[in-house]
Protein backbone atom coordinates (compact mmCIF):
# COMPACT_ATOMS: atom_id res chain seq x y z
CA UNK A 1 0.00 0.00 0.00
CA UNK A 2 1.27 3.37 -1.02
CA UNK A 3 1.81 6.09 1.59
CA UNK A 4 -0.81 9.25 1.68
CA UNK A 5 0.23 12.66 1.80
CA UNK A 6 -0.12 12.69 5.44
CA UNK A 7 2.19 10.01 6.14
CA UNK A 8 4.32 11.13 3.92
CA UNK A 9 4.57 14.80 6.12
CA UNK A 10 4.97 12.43 9.11
CA UNK A 11 7.97 10.73 7.94
CA UNK A 12 10.10 12.99 6.14
CA UNK A 13 8.77 16.35 6.21
CA UNK A 14 6.67 19.08 4.07
CA UNK A 15 6.47 17.91 0.31
CA UNK A 16 8.16 21.37 -0.31
CA UNK A 17 11.01 20.84 2.23
CA UNK A 18 12.06 17.68 0.38
CA UNK A 19 12.06 19.07 -3.06
CA UNK A 20 14.22 22.15 -1.32
CA UNK A 21 16.84 19.14 0.63
CA UNK A 22 17.06 17.27 -2.94
CA UNK A 23 17.45 20.75 -4.89
CA UNK A 24 20.42 21.70 -2.68
CA UNK A 25 22.06 18.13 -2.67
CA UNK A 26 22.38 18.79 -6.74
CA UNK A 27 23.59 22.55 -6.96
CA UNK A 28 26.28 21.06 -4.08
CA UNK A 29 27.61 18.79 -6.42
CA UNK A 30 30.20 20.99 -8.87
CA UNK A 31 30.79 20.05 -11.99
CA UNK A 32 34.02 20.53 -14.04
CA UNK A 33 34.58 19.12 -17.84
CA UNK A 34 37.32 19.93 -19.96
CA UNK A 35 37.96 18.85 -23.47
CA UNK A 36 41.05 19.07 -25.12
CA UNK A 37 43.17 18.20 -28.09
CA UNK A 38 46.75 18.11 -28.52
CA UNK A 39 47.55 20.08 -25.24
CA UNK A 40 49.18 18.56 -22.02
CA UNK A 41 46.68 19.53 -18.48
CA UNK A 42 47.70 19.58 -15.41
CA UNK A 43 45.19 19.60 -12.42
CA UNK A 44 46.34 21.57 -9.11
CA UNK A 45 44.38 21.17 -6.43
CA UNK A 46 44.29 23.62 -3.28
CA UNK A 47 42.51 25.43 -0.83
CA UNK A 48 41.24 28.36 -2.85
CA UNK A 49 37.59 29.90 -3.91
CA UNK A 50 38.27 30.06 -7.61
CA UNK A 51 38.95 28.03 -10.90
CA UNK A 52 42.47 29.83 -12.26
CA UNK A 53 43.82 28.89 -15.51
CA UNK A 54 47.12 29.53 -17.08
CA UNK A 55 48.38 28.80 -20.45
CA UNK A 56 51.94 27.91 -21.50
CA UNK A 57 53.27 28.48 -25.24
CA UNK A 58 49.81 29.46 -26.09
CA UNK A 59 46.73 32.08 -25.75
CA UNK A 60 43.71 31.73 -23.11
CA UNK A 61 42.01 33.11 -26.15
CA UNK A 62 42.43 29.71 -28.36
CA UNK A 63 40.17 27.95 -25.79
CA UNK A 64 36.48 28.26 -25.15
CA UNK A 65 35.41 28.77 -21.02
CA UNK A 66 32.35 28.54 -19.53
CA UNK A 67 32.08 29.87 -15.89
CA UNK A 68 28.86 29.36 -14.67
CA UNK A 69 27.40 28.85 -10.72
CA UNK A 70 29.01 25.17 -9.92
CA UNK A 71 29.74 24.17 -13.52
CA UNK A 72 32.92 25.31 -15.11
CA UNK A 73 33.69 23.64 -18.62
CA UNK A 74 37.07 24.26 -20.99
CA UNK A 75 37.44 23.35 -24.44
CA UNK A 76 39.71 23.61 -27.59
CA UNK A 77 38.05 26.21 -30.10
CA UNK A 78 39.02 24.83 -33.34
CA UNK A 79 38.29 25.90 -37.04
CA UNK A 80 39.18 25.29 -40.50
CA UNK A 81 41.77 28.26 -39.92
CA UNK A 82 43.01 26.89 -36.50
CA UNK A 83 42.35 22.97 -36.61
CA UNK A 84 43.68 23.15 -32.77
CA UNK A 85 44.08 25.62 -29.79
CA UNK A 86 48.11 25.66 -29.08
CA UNK A 87 49.52 25.61 -25.35
CA UNK A 88 49.67 23.59 -22.58
CA UNK A 89 47.65 24.52 -19.34
CA UNK A 90 47.92 24.70 -15.75
CA UNK A 91 44.59 24.49 -14.00
CA UNK A 92 43.89 25.36 -10.37
CA UNK A 93 40.75 23.98 -8.84
CA UNK A 94 39.20 24.22 -5.58
CA UNK A 95 39.39 20.92 -3.57
CA UNK A 96 36.04 19.76 -3.30
CA UNK A 97 34.61 16.30 -2.27
CA UNK A 98 31.42 16.90 -4.37
CA UNK A 99 33.32 17.16 -7.18
CA UNK A 100 32.46 15.62 -10.62
CA UNK A 101 35.91 15.91 -13.15
CA UNK A 102 35.69 15.01 -16.54
CA UNK A 103 39.28 15.56 -18.44
CA UNK A 104 39.60 14.13 -21.97
CA UNK A 105 42.16 14.57 -24.48
CA UNK A 106 43.19 13.34 -27.81
CA UNK A 107 47.17 13.18 -27.68
CA UNK A 108 47.81 15.63 -24.62
CA UNK A 109 48.87 14.11 -21.31
CA UNK A 110 47.18 14.52 -18.18
CA UNK A 111 48.64 15.17 -15.02
CA UNK A 112 47.13 15.30 -11.59
CA UNK A 113 47.55 14.82 -8.05
CA UNK A 114 45.98 14.82 -4.71
CA UNK A 115 42.69 14.97 -5.74
CA UNK A 116 39.51 14.74 -3.15
CA UNK A 117 35.98 14.05 -5.13
CA UNK A 118 33.00 12.56 -6.12
CA UNK A 119 33.46 11.02 -9.56
CA UNK A 120 36.31 11.29 -11.98
CA UNK A 121 37.11 10.52 -15.08
CA UNK A 122 40.41 10.70 -17.16
CA UNK A 123 40.51 9.53 -20.80
CA UNK A 124 42.76 10.34 -23.52
CA UNK A 125 43.27 8.38 -27.07
CA UNK A 126 47.34 8.77 -26.96
CA UNK A 127 48.28 10.84 -24.63
CA UNK A 128 48.96 9.19 -21.09
CA UNK A 129 47.80 10.00 -17.99
CA UNK A 130 49.61 10.37 -14.38
CA UNK A 131 47.12 10.36 -11.55
CA UNK A 132 48.08 10.53 -7.69
CA UNK A 133 47.02 10.39 -4.68
CA UNK A 134 43.04 10.72 -6.00
CA UNK A 135 40.39 9.85 -3.23
CA UNK A 136 36.67 9.55 -4.57
CA UNK A 137 33.67 7.86 -4.61
CA UNK A 138 34.10 6.73 -8.18
CA UNK A 139 37.32 6.38 -10.67
CA UNK A 140 37.07 5.78 -14.66
CA UNK A 141 40.03 6.06 -16.70
CA UNK A 142 40.17 4.92 -20.26
CA UNK A 143 42.90 5.48 -22.67
CA UNK A 144 43.17 3.92 -26.62
CA UNK A 145 47.19 3.46 -26.57
CA UNK A 146 48.14 6.09 -24.12
CA UNK A 147 49.68 4.66 -20.85
CA UNK A 148 48.57 5.23 -17.46
CA UNK A 149 50.43 5.79 -14.20
CA UNK A 150 49.18 6.06 -10.69
CA UNK A 151 50.18 5.72 -7.10
CA UNK A 152 47.56 5.69 -4.45
CA UNK A 153 43.83 5.68 -5.36
CA UNK A 154 40.88 5.13 -2.95
CA UNK A 155 37.54 4.64 -4.49
CA UNK A 156 34.19 2.28 -3.73
CA UNK A 157 33.80 2.10 -7.93
CA UNK A 158 37.30 1.79 -9.84
CA UNK A 159 37.12 1.01 -13.51
CA UNK A 160 40.45 0.47 -16.11
CA UNK A 161 39.64 0.44 -19.71
CA UNK A 162 42.57 0.15 -22.73
CA UNK A 163 42.80 -0.76 -25.92
CA UNK A 164 46.74 -1.19 -26.58
CA UNK A 165 47.70 1.14 -23.53
CA UNK A 166 48.95 -0.14 -20.28
CA UNK A 167 48.56 0.53 -16.47
CA UNK A 168 51.08 0.76 -13.74
CA UNK A 169 48.95 1.41 -10.83
CA UNK A 170 50.22 1.14 -6.74
CA UNK A 171 48.54 1.32 -4.09
CA UNK A 172 44.86 0.80 -5.08
CA UNK A 173 42.30 0.22 -2.62
CA UNK A 174 38.66 -0.12 -3.36
CA UNK A 175 35.25 -1.72 -3.00
CA UNK A 176 35.19 -3.12 -6.62
CA UNK A 177 37.82 -3.17 -9.57
CA UNK A 178 37.18 -3.54 -13.44
CA UNK A 179 39.70 -4.13 -15.74
CA UNK A 180 38.99 -4.48 -19.54
CA UNK A 181 42.16 -4.37 -22.24
CA UNK A 182 42.77 -5.80 -25.47
CA UNK A 183 46.11 -6.34 -25.93
CA UNK A 184 47.39 -3.77 -23.22
CA UNK A 185 48.95 -4.90 -19.78
CA UNK A 186 47.85 -4.03 -16.53
CA UNK A 187 50.03 -4.36 -13.33
CA UNK A 188 48.76 -3.56 -10.23
CA UNK A 189 50.74 -4.02 -6.89
CA UNK A 190 50.26 -3.88 -3.52
CA UNK A 191 46.34 -3.88 -3.89
CA UNK A 192 43.54 -4.20 -1.51
CA UNK A 193 39.54 -4.77 -3.35
CA UNK A 194 37.35 -6.47 -2.19
CA UNK A 195 35.29 -7.65 -5.00
CA UNK A 196 36.46 -7.91 -9.01
CA UNK A 197 33.58 -8.16 -11.30
CA UNK A 198 35.60 -8.16 -14.64
CA UNK A 199 38.91 -8.87 -15.50
CA UNK A 200 39.46 -9.23 -18.77
CA UNK A 201 42.11 -8.94 -21.80
CA UNK A 202 42.18 -10.71 -25.57
CA UNK A 203 45.98 -10.92 -25.47
CA UNK A 204 47.02 -8.68 -22.74
CA UNK A 205 47.83 -9.38 -19.12
CA UNK A 206 46.19 -7.91 -16.10
CA UNK A 207 48.50 -8.62 -12.79
CA UNK A 208 47.21 -8.18 -9.62
CA UNK A 209 49.77 -8.24 -6.79
CA UNK A 210 52.07 -10.55 -8.92
CA UNK A 211 49.09 -12.66 -10.08
CA UNK A 212 47.74 -13.07 -13.55
CA UNK A 213 43.74 -12.71 -13.20
CA UNK A 214 43.07 -11.78 -16.71
CA UNK A 215 40.54 -14.15 -17.95
CA UNK A 216 39.74 -15.53 -21.48
CA UNK A 217 38.11 -13.35 -24.97
CA UNK A 218 35.17 -15.25 -23.98
CA UNK A 219 34.77 -13.20 -21.36
CA UNK A 220 35.92 -9.88 -22.25
CA UNK A 221 33.25 -9.63 -25.38
CA UNK A 222 30.89 -11.22 -22.93
CA UNK A 223 31.30 -7.91 -20.78
CA UNK A 224 31.41 -5.67 -23.68
CA UNK A 225 27.73 -7.11 -24.08
CA UNK A 226 26.33 -6.59 -20.74
CA UNK A 227 26.55 -10.22 -20.10
CA UNK A 228 28.96 -12.04 -18.00
CA UNK A 229 30.42 -15.53 -19.27
CA UNK A 230 31.58 -18.27 -16.83
CA UNK A 231 34.51 -20.71 -18.01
Amino acid sequence: QGLNEEKIIKSFGSIEKIIKEEAYKEEDIYKIYIKLQNNDVKLIFNNSKKIDVSVIDGNLDDFIITNKKNNFSIMSQENIFKPSASGDLEISIPNNTNLNLEVSTTSGDIFTDEINARFIKLSTVSGDIKANKINSKEILINTISGDVYSIDLNSDQIKFRSVSGDFKITNLKGDNLTVNTVSGDAVLRNCTIKNLPSLASVSGSILINGKDKAKSIKNFFANLGGKKHED
